[in-house]
């Protein structure tokens, strides 16, 4: 029966009651799979895992070994040991088998490794963690509005903050490139590199990124290889049409399908390069109803260029505060991503023209006074609500002529060369 509870012991006797404890031997030689991995500046790198057999004992020695690295056997001295309480980390002398710990002494220890007895070495399996898939090229914010809004904006905060961020995600790879205030940065996907960037700005860096772009790999014969994904779509019947449609024209093959009284389930073979904005553009054409879902199966032929939106945008031509008088004339000839009030600069990017090509627009512009004027007429000027990007969105959207402003209040677009005069010297070049 649903009795009301006033705390969650009903729910940890039915744990206790129904789901069977861990198996093993607390007596045998001690084994422990590591699954994951914390950082800490006292003591470095923290490996978390559950004892599989055995009593790991602190200040005992302990070998390091892992099934896909035969050659790896490393012997150390557990110098801590933790076990878990709620939210905290309690040190304690021993742990045993079915037991969840925290243990410190190795310096590179890895997602995958196996702690195990010295006199009995045996790895615990773990599939190999996914390579990179994915690069951005992070750099400094050098916009005009640069340090606004952000506590850290250099590049050495931005340095030592991605190069903590590997000490605890071993699929997450950043290189230094020939600028001192850019780092590529590589992971497995979009979401994957936009979860970071999204905990950046809350914890207060200010910095600008490119468009996600697709790592390459080349075979023995030297055929171009790229990343192949699976992708699932479960959408009602009404739409499934449509959604075969946005799939198809993104790359993707269709390899199954089943429908039922209300809804299609589809799979496809798609390419990392067609799930770029893949998700807006589903949404948008099943009216929100579908659901998507896509990971990385497999390196495969290189399935030809695919090309990016067809529309160019509106680029701002000054730095100033826009104003409603202007706004009301650009939204006659397309989409407008700011508002009036709004601080925008030289080479942001504040909207979307209907037409192709890019637009060097003034969105500061008012209206010259004359003697005689109607009081009412200001008063008319109706705007549509701006479109306004999330982080995915913004990643997305842009091209490789422009980046990504993110600071802990904004996300704006912009070109990568803001003076209008500079951009057409590059593009004629």
């Amino acid at each position: 029966p649903n009795v009301p509870s006033e705390d969650l012991r009903p729910l940890f006797e039915t744990i206790l009651k129904y789901i069977p404890a861990p198996k093993g031997d607390p007596d045998a030689p001690v084994q422990m799979l590591i699954s994951t991995i914390d950082y800490n500046e006292f003591v470095g790198r923290i490996g978390i895992g559950r004892i599989s057999r055995g009593t790991l004992k602190l200040n005992s020695m302990a070998t390091r070994c892992n099934n896909l690295n035969p050659d790896l056997h490393e012997n150390f001295r557990l110098s801590s040991l933790f076990s878990f309480e709620g939210l905290k980390r309690v040190p304690v002398e021993s742990a045993s088998m079915g037991e969840i710990v925290a243990v410190t002494g190795i310096e590179d220890i890895m997602i995958g490794d196996t702690i195990c007895a010295p006199d009995t070495v045996e790895p615990l399996p773990f599939v190999k963690i996914t390579e990179p898939t994915v690069a951005m090229t992070f750099s400094v914010n050098d916009s005009p509005f640069a340090g606004r809004e952000g506590t850290y904006v250099t590049s050495r905060h931005l340095r030592a903050r991605l190069m903590r961020e590997l000490q605890t995600d071993v699929s997450l790879r950043v290189e230094e490139t020939d600028s001192a205030d850019s780092f590529r940065v590589s992971g497995r996907g979009e979401l994957h590199l936009s979860v970071l960037i999204e905990n950046m700005r809350r914890q207060g860096y200010e910095f600008q990124v490119s468009k996600p772009e697709v790592l390459f790999h080349y075979d023995e014969n030297g055929n171009k290889l790229e990343p192949i994904e699976e992708a699932t779509v479960d959408v009602p019947n009404d739409y499934s049409g449509k959604a075969i449609e946005v799939m198809g024209t993104a790359g993707g093959i269709m390899e199954d399908m089943f429908s039922d009284e209300s809804m299609t389930h589809l799979t496809f073979s798609i390419p990392s390069r067609g799930t770029m904005g893949l998700k807006t553009r589903i949404l948008n054409a099943t009216h929100g109803e579908a659901v998507l879902f896509h990971h990385f199966r497999e390196y495969g032929p290189y399935s030809g260029e695919m090309y990016g939106r067809k529309n160019g945008c509106m680029i701002a031509m000054a730095t100033d505060k826009a104003v409603a008088y202007a706004l009301d004339t650009l939204q006659q000839r397309g989409r407008l991503f700011v508002k009036p009030g709004d601080e925008c600069y030289e080479g942001m990017i504040v909207g979307e023209p209907a037409k192709e090509g890019d637009m060097v627009v003034n969105v500061s512009k008012t209206k010259n006074l004359g003697n005689q004027r109607s009081s009412t007429a200001d008063k008319a000027i109706q705007l549509t609500p701006p479109i306004t990007f999330t982080l995915e969105e913004a990643l997305e959207y842009i091209e490789d002529d422009e980046l990504v402003e993110v600071t802990p209040e904004s996300i704006r677009l912009r070109k990568r060369i803001l003076s209008t005069i500079e951009r057409k010297k590059a593009n004629k070049k």
